[in-house]
């Protein structure tokens, strides 16, 4: 990795240094990482990305919302009825409209008028908004962007039968990695919930993306199954009830997060430069700290576009 001078695919990294067979199980690690973390396409994702991660020595910090993302939402909430902020749900945002005095958004046959607007869906929604002039170069520069596949199952069960599995104790397990098709699962430790949350992402999850619930809890299933060697009428009879949550399936998210690959250069930075100093791009793909693709991303761009905002007064 060191020794690369041009950024490749990680695929083709790994084809061209470790194609020998005796590299089969290095070679599907370094994959399963990048789908399973990344939520990328290992034929598309930038080598020197993945290099500067996994190469940086750095103390492993992560943390939850006890609680769920939903107490932060409900903050955010709080602190923006404080200053009087409207927010309207279920208003699909069709056309954004720039003149020589003001910008126009259009939605749900309304039409806004305001000085500022900060444009924050995710990468591929971006085209499905008119822009008017057009802005052909940012739609061009989002697709220079890698953007994820991932689909995620929760489980809650009636006990944490996986306590004792395998004959260990598996009582403090945070994380799982496997070969399976959910080639992720994470417990709710150090709370003792009876809960797993399967994580299929990468190619496997854009190819499942028209399964149902069913059959994608059927998949979560096979892969329990084949890690822990438990029965099968065992498992679903433990099971009190699950949820599916298909991002590339809903219209107003089309994947899970962004990723860099070996063409997007600058696309990042270009992207986040507004447009007549009137139209502003945020989120998590366009953060300009080391935290993309996560939460933390996204409140970071959120804050350095108000800022933005703000200085221009």
């Amino acid at each position: 990795l060191a020794l690369l001078k041009e950024d490749i695919p990680l695929a083709d990294f790994l084809d061209q240094n470790y194609k020998d067979e005796k590299y089969a199980n290095f070679r599907n690690s370094v994959i399963k990482a990048a789908e399973g973390y990344d939520a990328a396409d290992p034929k598309s994702i930038s080598t020197f990305t993945l290099r500067d991660e996994w190469l940086v020595e750095s103390e492993w910090k992560d943390g939850r919302v006890k609680g769920g993302y939903k107490k932060l939402l409900d903050f955010l909430e709080e602190e923006c009825k404080k200053v009087k902020v409207k927010i309207s749900l279920n208003v699909k945002v069709e056309e954004i409209a720039l003149n020589a005095s003001s910008v126009f958004v259009f939605a749900n046959g309304q039409e806004y008028k305001t000085s500022k607007v900060i444009v924050t869906v995710p990468l591929p929604v971006l085209k499905d908004i008119r822009f008017n002039p057009e802005f052909q170069g940012k739609l061009a520069l989002a697709s220079e962007i890698g953007f994820g596949h991932a689909i995620k199952l929760v489980i809650k069960f009636k006990t944490r039968w996986w306590n004792s599995a395998l004959g260990k104790d598996l009582s403090k397990m945070m994380f799982l990695l496997c070969n399976e098709k959910f080639l992720t699962w994470w417990t709710q430790y150090p709370e003792t919930n009876p809960v797993l949350v399967g994580w299929m992402a990468g190619p496997e999850a854009k190819k499942q993306e028209h399964a149902s619930d069913e059959e994608l809890l059927d998949i979560a299933l096979v892969s329990l199954l084949n890690v822990f060697k438990v029965d099968r009428e065992f498992l679903k009879k433990e099971i009190v009830l699950y949820k599916v949550v298909n991002w590339q399936k809903d219209p107003f998210v089309k994947g899970a997060y962004s990723y860099t690959t070996a063409s997007t250069k600058d696309a990042y930075k270009l992207l986040a430069e507004p447009i007549a100093d009137v139209i502003f791009f945020a989120g998590e793909a366009l953060f300009s700290g080391t935290t993309t693709a996560t939460v933390e991303g996204a409140l970071g761009s959120g804050l350095e576009t108000a800022q933005k905002i703000i200085n221009q007064k």
